[in-house]
């Protein structure tokens, strides 16, 4: 268990970071992948999908990688407030995060992470077809450009705001609830009812 009853919230959130720590660090992690929702303000619909854990950046900020061209960035764009959901299996350790989004799109942050991208990962940010085009054929899905670079290619950075946790553990589930006022504010944290 990675929460435990008998420590202070305070102690209990820095086992959650040390958690996410590893999670972007280890390609074999439970919390690897993550959901992240978003709402689309002009239709009032939310949409999630899982994304790839890829940095934890100024302590709490967790950093994914997308297509400028999908729908979640025009999304963030709209509407920042964003949801993620960690969830591990082997521990049953629920994470819920209110987020803030910044995209950041052909600037030094999206220039230092490109860097990392290798081999096969630069046609996720290749393609001639903008994700959840209508296309004739699933062919054309794999259509890129012959010289791939980064275009295409964002970073999001998500600013928690709220972090619920949830300790699965048979009839005895433990529940915290974080929230700070800015990234620069400290956490405050409670046990609350699970």
């Amino acid at each position: 268990m990675v929460i435990q009853a008998n420590n202070a919230p305070e102690k209990n959130l820095l086992d959650i970071h040390s958690v996410l720590a590893r999670a972007c660090n280890d390609k074999n992690h439970n919390m690897r992948f993550f959901t992240l929702s978003t709402s689309d303000l002009a239709t009032g619909e939310s949409s999630s999908r899982i994304v790839v854990f890829r940095k934890l950046v100024d302590e709490w900020t967790i950093r994914f990688y997308t297509d400028c061209r999908s729908s979640k960035i025009s999304e963030i764009k709209n509407n920042p407030l964003c949801s993620i959901l960690f969830w591990d299996s082997r521990k049953s350790l629920q994470i819920r995060i209110k987020a803030e989004a910044l995209i950041h799109h052909l600037n030094d942050i999206t220039e230092k992470e490109w860097e990392n991208i290798q081999g096969d990962a630069v046609k996720s940010y290749s393609s001639a077809v903008k994700p959840g085009k209508v296309i004739e054929s699933s062919k054309e899905a794999h259509d890129r450009y012959e010289k791939p670079d980064h275009t295409f290619f964002s970073v999001v950075d998500c600013v928690p705001y709220r972090i619920k946790v949830l300790q699965l553990n048979r009839n005895e589930h433990l529940s915290l609830l974080y929230r700070r006022e800015s990234l620069f504010k400290p956490w405050i944290g409670n046990w609350i009812a699970p």
